[in-house]
């Protein structure tokens, strides 16, 4: 494998592919995604190599066949790399935007400068050219664009983010093909009670049994036609055995909105690892293709109540020997034995029960 090299994927900003950036764009860090492309667009440099890509880097660059202008996306770094017939398949974890300009003017400038020091380093063939399909799609590059964003309007962290989301959409909104598509952010997950816990790792979302949860979706239109800029609906999906869906329902008002779902893991569950899908409903009368966005969920045990059990079992085993134990104590009578055993276990029962009923909730 060449040293120093990206390895760059081009998707065309076509049907059905360029509906693949709304979940490359919604997907926090670390979750995994997946191209496919026929082996006439893969670099005759990438093809021998397809089964040692684990842990290459690269980024996504989209074209936009129209008008043959390229647009930077998004970082990766492949996992699995394999060829079936004559279909290349690229698995990869998602890394962090490129950083376009939060300033529209410097933005442009820096996709200009971008096309043309991209294709400095490339040499495309004839056939890009606007209207064509452009060979190779996959292909190694040393090409570091080395993007910095030097008007960011936020300090936090997490709103940076979701401003990188917005500078990279607002990039690609002079794309005829994205007029009224609706682009979708997994903002935040996080737990409203104080015994739950939320996180995620290596694309898997980690939420704990018995506990809500408040889940922040952005939704935005770019470049709306006509007068009615509604949105279509945004739902959850998920195994009912699972999850329960609180507010599984929603759509922005106008052309942004921040949603707000909420759902509660059921305690009852003995899945440790379950789905959850996001399905982007089209509006009604538009036909379009809109992916769901999935999600694997890794379900942690609530142990309160295996250790309530625990402690339960102990204290009965006691309870029992309570009165072989104070038979020795001179000064209780059989009946004052008897009363503490029976104290012993009501108590234990009580708090049982207490416990329980909160594992249930």
């Amino acid at each position: 494998m060449p040293d120093n090299h990206f390895l760059i994927a081009m998707p065309n900003a076509i049907v059905p592919y360029g509906y693949e950036m709304i979940p490359i764009l919604a997907y926090p860090n670390g979750f995994s995604f997946r191209f496919r492309f026929e082996e006439a667009y893969v670099a005759e440099g990438v093809r021998p190599l397809i089964n040692n890509l684990e842990d290459q880097k690269g980024y996504i660059v989209l074209r936009d066949k129209v008008t043959a202008k390229l647009y930077p996306i998004r970082f990766f770094k492949i996992t699995k790399a394999s060829k079936v017939g004559d279909i290349y398949h690229f698995v990869f974890t998602l890394g962090d935007l490129l950083k376009l300009d939060s300033n529209e003017s410097v933005r442009r400038e820096q996709i200009e400068k971008f096309n043309k020091d991209i294709k400095k380093f490339h040499k495309f063939s004839v056939d890009d050219i606007p209207g064509n399909n452009l060979k190779p799609l996959v292909f190694f590059s040393n090409y570091d664009p080395k993007l910095t964003n030097q008007s960011f309007q936020s300090t936090d962290t997490l709103e940076r983010e979701l401003e990188q989301w917005g500078n990279v959409i607002a990039g690609i909104s002079e794309i005829n093909f994205f007029r009224n598509v609706q682009f979708l952010r997994i903002r935040k997950v996080i737990a409203i009670d104080s015994n739950g816990t939320s996180y995620f790792k290596d694309g898997v979302l980690n939420l704990k049994a018995g506990s809500d949860y408040e889940m922040d979706i952005v939704q935005r239109i770019i470049n709306p036609t006509g007068e009615d800029i509604s949105s279509g609906d945004v739902k959850l999906d998920s195994d009912n055995n699972v999850l329960s869906m609180l507010r599984g329902s929603l759509k922005a008002v106008g052309r942004y909105d921040i949603l707000k779902f909420r759902f509660h893991v059921r305690s009852q569950s003995s899945k440790k690892k379950s789905f959850l899908d996001i399905l982007h409903i089209p509006k009604s009368g538009e036909n379009r293709i809109e992916p769901r966005l999935g999600m694997q969920l890794q379900i942690l045990s609530n142990n309160r109540f295996p250790w309530a059990k625990f402690i339960l079992s102990v204290v009965l085993v006691f309870a029992f020997l309570i009165p072989s134990i104070l038979s020795w104590v001179p000064f209780l009578s059989e009946e004052q034995t008897n009363d503490i055993a029976v104290a012993s276990f009501a108590i234990s029962t009580v708090f049982l029960i207490i416990d329980l009923k909160n594992y249930l909730k």
